[in-house]
């Protein structure tokens, strides 16, 4: 890169000395634009791969296998248990990487999605972590994310959420959820407890078998452990009872 650099600056400073060689001297500038390019693009290919490496040395540890994806059909048909997740807009098409087990135990699943926002001036890329365990897929839809004013206003028009015995818990999350039976025994004192003091960048979904904990940041290598035990925990408070649970006909 350092010498595409001075490729151009020399170039420059021949340019404003001489002008009997335009054509030369702007193809010469062009080249050295070129060059600069390539150095550029090579070394964001070095950190991608750089990354990568380090997220699925991450992984190992988990007993899990890091996988990237070229195809869009590959990314697809990997992201297919997670379609369901509409805050993950383009689907498949952003799918980062994924982490499982070839042999599917542990049950575990590890994933990052991306994609691109755009407000007329400027894009901003939005990334979601996720971990993800198994539950009953007799299990009905349930998601948990900030409290916020719009939530509050839809409260006071009677669209409001859940209300639970924890005043914390209320102020915190909303709880979107098909079935209040359902939701009212998976969040038990102890679990509203308990998700009062757990990180505010991370959201929790049930369904289609799933138990979903969701980072709404581009998490780095390390921090995986983080967003696996909070999962994990999450699933182990959920009550003994719900595994016989019996949707309603």
């Amino acid at each position: 890169m350092t010498a595409a650099i001075m490729i151009v600056v020399t170039l420059a400073v021949t340019t404003s000395q001489s002008v009997r060689v335009p054509v030369v001297v702007g193809a010469a500038v062009t080249f050295g634009f070129v060059l600069l390019i390539v150095a550029i693009s090579k070394g964001s290919k070095a950190a991608a791969s750089k990354q990568a490496a380090a997220f699925a040395e991450a992984c190992v540890p988990f007993g899990l296998t890091h996988t990237t994806f070229a195809k869009l059909e590959e990314k697809d048909a990997a992201f297919a248990a997670f379609a369901h997740l509409s805050y993950l807009r383009t689907g498949g098409k952003g799918l980062a990487w994924m982490a499982r087990s070839p042999a599917g135990e542990p049950p575990l699943a590890l994933l990052q999605h991306r994609y691109v926002v755009s407000t007329g001036q400027t894009t901003v890329q939005v990334t979601h972590t996720l971990a993800a365990l198994p539950c009953p897929v007799t299990w009905p839809p349930l998601s948990l994310t900030p409290e916020h004013l719009g939530h509050r206003i839809a409260g006071m028009l009677g669209k409001g959420d859940l209300r639970l015995e924890n005043d914390e818990f209320n102020r915190r999350w909303f709880v979107d959820a098909d079935d209040e039976d359902f939701a009212a025994l998976l969040l038990s004192p102890e679990m509203q407890t308990w998700l009062v003091g757990v990180p505010k960048w991370v959201t929790f979904h049930i369904g289609r078998g799933q138990i979903v904990c969701a980072a709404k940041k581009a998490l780095k290598p390390d921090a995986l452990a983080d967003l696996v035990a909070l999962c994990e925990e999450f699933a182990g408070l959920i009550v003994p009872e719900l595994q016989a649970w019996i949707p309603r006909a």
